[in-house]
């Protein structure tokens, strides 16, 4: 019975006072060192009694822990994540892998972000590109298709992976093949686009909602203006120029416009540019 509960007690004071000893191959042993010579350290662990050669030893760590994962973001905009290991006030060394011998050595002042959770940078840019819009069902007002111009801003949505969130305005005129007539489209939108990123070639499937502010003269009254909701459907393609920082962008998109009316289908396709902060 004595025996018993000494051992009991043994593995209790084990798991309360753990030492860690990671090894040259990758392997970390835990449990209490209960004695050591020149040549080795002989290591209590829950299970059985070793012997550790000293020269197989890298490093010795004491008190309850497991090695973390962790998320870095680099200040130059990349992205890490690993096992932390050790960390001091001026590096954080980490392992690729928890069992992997590789240790990385990395210095704090090229992190801007650490966090045990994935992180997703805002990587905030401005937006500006240029197309043809059409309006392909104007009926009466025979509607020409025009030069419309876009300003915006996006980011990364922090809920969703690999998703930008873009806030939108711009400007069209389109003039009717009758004299003077004409239609005056003053967009507001949002838009979502999944990245799905190809070397320096990202595709990106994009859904817009939003409003427009509507000008225009039919002829029949005096000019009016009315808003009216919009919701677009569309692809957007983007090849980074330079990286993380400068992109081309190419866009096509159906919109739906809701006026007093009735349905206004749009065709856009533009060419653009975007730059991230």
């Amino acid at each position: 019975m004595k025996k018993v509960a000494l051992a009991v007690i043994l593995l209790f004071s084990i798991t309360l006072n753990a030492e860690f000893l990671y090894l040259k191959d990758g392997q970390v042993i835990q449990g209490k060192i209960i004695s050591e010579d020149a040549e080795s350290y002989t290591v209590q662990t829950k299970y059985q009694t070793r012997r550790v050669k000293r020269a197989e030893v890298t490093r010795i760590m004491y008190g309850e822990r497991k090695l973390e994962r962790i998320y870095l973001l680099m200040r130059d905009g990349t992205k890490m994540d690993g096992y932390k290991v050790d960390e001091d006030a001026e590096k954080v060394l980490i392992r690729e892998k928890e069992d992997s011998p590789r240790e990385i050595s990395i210095s704090k002042k090229d992190i801007k972000q650490m966090s045990q959770t994935e992180i997703i940078p805002l990587n905030p840019s401005i937006n500006a590109r240029a197309g043809i819009f059409y309006p392909i069902n104007s009926q009466g007002s025979k509607l020409k298709p025009t030069i419309g111009i876009y300003l915006g801003s996006s980011m990364n949505f922090q809920l969703i992976k690999d998703t930008r969130i873009n806030f939108e305005t711009g400007y069209a005129k389109n003039k009717s093949k009758y004299s003077g007539l004409y239609m005056r489209f003053i967009p507001l939108s949002a838009s979502m686009e999944k990245n799905i990123k190809f070397g320096r070639v990202n595709f990106n499937p994009k859904f817009t909602l939003g409003g427009v502010i509507l000008d225009y003269d039919d002829g029949e009254t005096d000019p009016q203006r009315e808003f009216a909701f919009m919701t677009g459907a569309g692809f957007s393609s983007t090849y980074e120029v330079i990286e993380r920082t400068f992109f081309i962008t190419f866009d096509t998109e159906y919109q739906l416009i809701f006026d007093k009316k009735g349905k206004l289908h749009c065709l856009l396709a533009t060419l653009g540019t975007s730059y991230r902060f």
